[in-house]
């Protein structure tokens, strides 16, 4: 039996035929204030749901004449390709930064107030990565690690074109580098 509904996909649904631009925060807004305005202390809709229900009923409501705009998830390439990271580095800072930094351009709003100075601290890590022309990028055994740009994720004024290395088309992992004892040696 599916979980029980926690917003109007109705209004989701009318939503979506009036602000076709809109993004998928911004939804989320709509349909939580909605779903206050019956139960006061109800937990956020997030972007996440609204991405989910589009998905599931897209088909139907394109036959209805409401046309979702295909946008995918925007700005998952800020995210390591799946299964690309150990698993011990899953939680390095540059990842939860990262995450946040995505979060951001997404348009989705923080949570808690430690969210809010953890995205603060990932929106000044960026501006430095950039000042510092340094990039994020994986190892071929998926360590996480912040080295200097190439020449080539330069763009032609001399910027990052972006933060993350796998963001770039063409990127390839580094290949492993072991020193004399075995250990994986810093790039």
């Amino acid at each position: 039996m599916p979980p029980p509904r926690t917003f109007d996909y109705d209004l989701l649904k009318r939503l979506l035929r009036e602000h076709p631009e809109w993004p998928y925060a911004e939804y989320a807004a709509r349909l939580t204030q909605d779903v206050r305005k019956r139960e006061p202390g109800a937990p956020r809709v997030l972007p996440d749901s609204v991405r989910r229900v589009v998905s599931q009923y897209r088909d139907r409501w394109q036959e209805e004449g409401v046309k979702p705009s295909p946008r995918g998830v925007v700005h998952a390439d800020l995210l390591p390709p799946l299964g690309s990271v150990a698993p011990n580095q899953r939680m390095s800072t540059p990842l939860r930064y990262l995450r946040e930094v995505s979060k951001e351009r997404r348009g989705q709003e923080p949570f808690t107030e430690a969210e809010a100075t953890m995205r603060r601290q990932a929106l000044k890590w960026e501006t430095r990565l950039k000042a510092n022309k340094e990039i994020v990028d994986l190892g071929e055994h998926g360590r996480v690690l912040v080295r200097p740009a190439k020449p080539g994720e330069l763009a032609s004024n001399g910027e990052l074109r972006e933060i993350a290395a796998w963001a770039i088309p063409g990127w390839e992992p580094l290949p492993d580098r072991r020193t004399a004892h075995g250990r994986v040696a810093d790039v």
